[in-house]
């Protein structure tokens, strides 16, 4: 994709925007839902949306440098074997 062809239909349709396709929109917070009802806002990170014009298949690319405030208030998932 960062390339400029979809990884899915392999055409030359791939555009970019920064902050494209985030909840809250701009980045600003991510809605969680809560087991006890209601919502959650956790601490969202900028991101670069590339999307394929042609099939519709998007991928999100955080910062490299945005990603260490990750680590304090996000689970972090564990492999599974």
């Amino acid at each position: 994709m960062k390339r400029g062809t979809c990884v899915k239909c392999s055409q030359p349709t791939v555009f970019a925007a920064r902050d494209g396709i985030s909840p809250g929109g701009g980045g600003s917070g991510w809605m969680v839902a809560s087991p006890m009802g209601g919502a959650v806002v956790k601490q969202g990170i900028d991101v670069d949306t590339l999307a394929c014009a042609a099939c519709g298949y998007f991928e999100n690319y955080a910062d490299l440098g945005a990603l260490a405030g990750v680590t304090g208030g996000w689970t972090k998932v564990e492999p599974q074997s």
